[in-house]
């Protein structure tokens, strides 16, 4: 009896039975557990990038809260009476007007300085101080902005203008990366009579995007409305000029 039992377990038909039964029980139970892995995984993407799209929203959203502060304060500077034309030029005043300027500039965290120029004029005014237009031309030399330009620049600009970010030497040694944010004023005004002009440090911006994405892996970009870089940050990748290009010309989502 147990001879032939051992003999029937052996058997090729037996085992093909075996054999037939498995593969009908596997079969369904791989494609459930694939089904349930692709969902599982689909799913968990989706919340990933819904997570990631949500963070650059709000850095979005925080950037355009600065730049909009920085309108607010070249509006408050076009209405301060400590600021008016006359006042700033009478040496009698002129001290008054720097600490209202210095005043402005503690008032957001992304200026490094701010520059009032009245159009036409010889000289400039900071929160630092007055300077010649010649003095402050050899303080801050911009790598892709010529002298004749920025003063083009800041007797013509009749809306808001960022510049992208450009390597500035300070002095004889300092360099930094900085953008030039110049705001006409009287604001809204067809003939604007001076302007504003920030300088802010590319990493104030990069860091707002740093703070809110925390330790990712790629690029972050700042686009103005006409698709130029106004500033960059990569974390262990680079692109080309090309592919930057083609990025901003994506809808907004997910590529």
């Amino acid at each position: 009896m147990k001879r032939n039992l051992r003999r029937y377990l052996k058997s090729k038909l037996f085992l093909k039975y075996i054999w037939s039964y498995l593969f009908i029980l596997l079969l369904p139970l791989v494609f459930v557990t694939v089904f349930i892995y692709q969902s599982a995984a689909g799913n968990l993407r989706e919340e990933i990038e819904q997570s990631h799209l949500n963070q650059l929203t709000q850095a979005e959203s925080i950037v355009d809260g600065r730049m909009k502060e920085l309108g607010d304060i070249a509006s408050r500077i076009a209405y301060d009476d400590r600021l008016i034309s006359y006042r700033v030029h009478d040496p009698f005043y002129s001290r008054e007007a720097i600490d209202a300027l210095d005043q402005y500039k503690s008032t957001s965290s992304i200026i490094g300085d701010v520059f009032l120029y009245f159009h036409h004029d010889d000289r400039i005014y900071s929160s630092q101080g007055l300077s010649s237009l010649d003095v402050f031309s050899e303080k801050y030399i911009f790598q892709n902005w010529s002298k004749d330009s920025l003063m083009g620049d800041l007797n013509d600009v009749s809306f808001p203008t960022m510049r992208p970010a450009d390597r500035v030497i300070r002095g004889t040694y300092r360099q930094q990366s900085l953008l030039a944010y110049l705001v006409p004023i009287t604001p809204n005004s067809p003939n604007p009579h001076a302007t504003v002009m920030y300088l802010i440090d590319e990493s104030e911006l990069t860091g707002l995007i740093d703070s809110i994405l925390g330790s990712y892996k790629g690029l972050a970009y700042i686009f103005d409305n006409h698709g130029q870089v106004l500033a960059a940050n990569n974390h262990g990748e680079t692109i080309n000029g090309l592919d930057t290009g083609h990025l901003f010309s994506l809808d907004p989502g997910i590529h």
